[in-house]
């Protein structure tokens, strides 16, 4: 029995190998889905700032062991694509040590202070209590209790638009 033409050319146009056991048309319904999942807004913040904590973090234990923290960040290549070369990044550390040998901490989202307790620093005490205090704050971003702080800087901090 002949094949019909139609069989033919689906046939000839079916791809083969991997491919093959796929069934592709010609007209599906909908739409393909491109966009990106919506991210929540405040999750976004949290993350940021447990980057930024995380950041803290690693430059307290370089202080207690006594070494310099030198952060670093992947910077592409002008004209060559797909090329990226490693550059100092800025860092900024939210402690410091008193004339009293006594380290203070501040939050910061980005460049600008977390107005908890209006603002007011965090006595810390010694070098070796830098890391036990950020991570009490890591804590307090993941449980949510500096949400509504962290959301009105993140609403300031947007692109200006002319």
């Amino acid at each position: 029995m002949a094949k019909s033409l139609s069989s033919r050319i689906a046939a000839a146009a079916a791809p083969k190998g991997m491919l093959g056991g796929l069934e592709f048309v010609d007209n599906a319904p909908g739409k393909p889905f491109r966009t990106a999942v919506p991210v929540d807004p405040k999750q976004r913040v949290r993350e940021r700032m447990l980057r930024g904590i995380a950041t803290q973090i690693a430059a307290a234990e370089a202080l207690t062991a006594g070494r310099e923290y030198k952060p670093t960040r992947e910077v592409p290549v002008k004209g060559q694509r797909g090329v990226k070369e490693t550059k100092p990044a800025r860092f900024s550390p939210w402690f410091w040590q008193a004339a009293d040998g006594v380290f203070y901490t501040i939050i910061k989202y980005g460049t600008r202070q977390v107005m908890v307790m209006e603002g007011k620093p965090i006595k810390v005490g010694s070098v070796s209590q830098l890391k036990p205090v950020l991570e009490v704050i890591a804590e307090a971003v993941n449980a949510g209790e500096l949400d509504d702080d962290l959301m009105a800087i993140a609403s300031k901090m947007g692109r200006k638009r002319a």
